[in-house]
C-alpha cells in the first residue's frame, strides 16, 4: 500500500510543479481563463482530447463493454466520427472568429455574433452551463471517491475531497495555461497506462478462445450486429454521445487557446489519433474482462483498477492507476475553469462591476469561483448512488443540446438572430434536462439537439426584421 501512495505522491508533485512553473504568467482574469491564446498544436490537441474523455474512459466504457459486448463499438464509432467533424468544421472557425470578436467565452462569442446589447445571452448561457457543469464535475467526483475507496480503503467522501484539493490547487496557481500543459502531460501518461493493462490481461486470460467461451456462458454478444439489435438501435448508439460534441465548452475552450490557427489541421490529426488509440485500449479492456472476470465482478466500473492491482506490483499498479486519476482530473480541471470563468465573466462582471473594477479584482473572483463550484458538485455527488456513465451522459447531453446547435449556426448561418439564439439554448437545455423523466430509450441529446436547432431557425425566421 505504501508503494501505491508513493506513486500517487510523485504524480501529484509533478502536477503542482507544472502549475508553479506557469504561476507568473497569470496576471489578469483573461490570462487566467484563456492563457492569451499561447498553446502549440500538440498541447491543444492532447489537452482537448484528454479533457473530453474523463473517468468515463477508464471506468464507465470498459464496464459497458463488459456487460453489453461488441455492439457498443457503434457508440465508439459515433464518438470518433463526431469528434473529427468538430475538429474539422468547428475548431478552425471558432478560433479565428473568437479572435476577431475578442471573445473569451462562448457567451462572449454568442453576444457579439447576435448583437445582444442587454446581456440576455450571457445570463442564459451562464445559468445553463453552471447547471450541467455542476452535474458533470460531480461525475468526476464519483470516480475519484470510488477509486480512493477501492484502492486505499479511504472513505468515499475523503477520496473526493483529496481529488478536489489537488485539482483546484493547480488551477488556482496557474489558470488555463497550467491546466492545458497539465492535461497534455496527463494525456500522454494516461494513454500509455491505458494500453498496458489490456495487453498484460489478454495473456493472463488464455487469449481469444477464453474470451469467446466466457462470453457464451455470460450471454454477451461478440458481434457488431446481434440479432436483437435494429438499425434504429445503431443510430441511437452512434448519435447518443457523438452529437453532443459541438456544444462541449470544456473542449471548445482548447480550440480557442491555440496560438496559430493554421496549425489546427495538425492538432486535428494528433487529437483524433490519440482518441482512436485511447478508445481502442479502453474497449479492449472491457472485452478482455469478460474472460478475466468470468465469474463476474460486483461493480463493472472498477474493472480497470481491479485488473491493475492484480497484475502489477504495488508501485507499478499505483502508476497505472494514476492514469485513471489523470483521466478524471483532465476533464474536471477544464470544467471547473470553464464554470468559474462563466460565472465571473458572464454573470459577475455583467451585473456587479463598474469601469473602476480592477482586473486583479476579477482575477480573485475567478479564483473564489474555482473553489465554490467544486464544493457544490461535492454536495451533488455526496450520496454515491449514481453510475458514472449515467451522470456523464446526462451532463454531456445537456451541454450538447443547449449550445451545439447555436455554435454551428453562429459559425455557418447568417440568418439567425438573438431571439432565435435564446430560444435554442432554453429549448435544448429544458428538453435534454427533462427527457430522462420519460424513461425513453432514445438519448436526450438527439431530441434536445434537433428541437434546439429547429427553435433557432424557426424563431429567427419569425422575428426577422423586414
Amino acid at each position: 500500500m505504501s508503494y501505491i501512495f508513493l506513486a500517487f505522491g510523485f504524480y501529484f508533485f509533478v502536477l503542482i510543479g507544472i502549475a508553479l512553473f506557469f504561476y507568473k504568467r497569470v496576471t489578469c482574469a483573461q490570462s487566467y481563463a484563456s492563457g492569451n491564446k499561447s498553446l502549440n498544436y500538440w498541447v491543444t490537441a492532447i489537452a482537448a482530447q484528454s479533457s473530453d474523455m474523463s473517468s468515463w474512459l477508464f471506468m464507465a466504457l470498459p464496464g459497458i463493454f463488459y456487460t453489453t459486448g461488441l455492439v457498443q463499438c457503434w457508440e465508439v464509432f459515433g464518438i470518433i466520427i463526431f469528434n473529427y467533424l468538430n475538429w474539422k468544421f468547428v475548431a478552425p472557425k471558432l478560433r479565428t472568429q473568437t479572435e476577431k470578436t475578442n471573445s473569451i467565452t462562448l457567451s462572449d462569442f454568442f453576444e457579439k455574433k447576435l448583437g445582444d446589447n442587454r446581456g440576455a445571452i450571457h445570463l442564459i448561457t451562464a445559468l445553463v452551463a453552471m447547471v450541467f457543469f455542476t452535474c458533470y464535475i460531480s461525475a468526476g467526483l464519483f470516480a475519484m471517491g470510488r477509486l480512493f475507496e477501492s484502492l486505499f480503503g479511504i472513505s468515499y467522501h475523503i477520496g473526493m475531497l483529496i481529488g478536489i484539493t489537488l485539482t483546484v490547487s493547480y488551477i488556482l496557481i496557474g489558470g488555463f495555461i497550467a491546466m492545458a500543459w497539465s492535461d497534455f502531460f496527463q494525456g500522454v501518461f494516461l494513454l500509455f497506462m491505458l494500453g498496458i493493462v489490456p495487453i498484460i490481461a489478454f495473456f493472463n486470460t488464455g487469449g481469444c478462445g477464453a474470451i469467446e467461451s466466457a462470453a457464451i456462458l455470460r450471454n454477451v454478444p461478440l458481434t457488431l450486429l446481434p440479432e436483437s439489435t435494429s438499425l434504429f438501435d445503431i443510430f441511437i448508439l452512434v448519435c447518443g454521445f457523438g452529437l453532443g460534441y459541438f456544444g462541449q465548452s470544456h473542449i471548445l475552450i482548447n480550440f480557442m487557446g491555440i496560438k496559430n490557427p493554421k496549425e489546427m489541421k495538425f492538432a486535428r490529426r494528433v487529437g483524433v489519433t490519440w482518441q482512436i488509440l485511447a478508445l481502442t485500449a479502453s474497449s479492449a479492456t472491457g472485452i478482455i474482462a469478460i474472460a478475466y472476470f468470468a465469474k463476474g465482478i460486483s461493480n463493472p466500473e472498477l474493472i480497470f483498477s481491479t485488473m491493475a492491482n492484480q497484475l502489477f506490483n504495488p508501485f507499478i499498479a499505483g502508476l497505472v492507476l494514476c492514469g485513471v486519476f489523470a483521466a478524471t482530473i483532465t476533464t474536471i480541471d477544464t470544467q471547473i475553469l470553464v464554470v468559474a470563468t462563466t460565472f465571473t465573466h458572464d454573470l459577475y462582471e455583467q451585473l456587479f462591476t463598474t469601469k473602476k473594477t480592477s482586473k486583479r479584482h476579477l482575477l480573485w473572483v475567478s479564483r473564489i469561483a474555482t473553489i465554490v463550484f467544486p464544493m457544490i458538485s461535492f454536495w451533488v455527488a455526496y450520496s454515491n448512488k449514481a453510475t458514472i456513465y449515467g451522470v456523464v451522459k446526462y451532463a454531456w447531453s445537456g451541454l450538447g443540446s443547449s449550445f451545439g446547435p447555436l455554435v454551428l449556426t453562429s459559425l455557418y448561418c447568417k440568418k439567425i438572430n438573438l431571439y432565435g439564439g435564446v430560444a435554442g439554448i432554453i429549448v435544448g437545455g429544458v428538453v435534454s434536462g427533462l427527457w430522462p423523466l420519460l424513461h425513453s430509450n432514445m438519448p436526450s441529446v438527439i431530441p434536445g439537439f434537433m428541437l434546439s436547432l429547429s427553435s433557432i431557425l424557426l424563431v429567427s425566421g419569425i422575428t426577422k426584421k423586414p
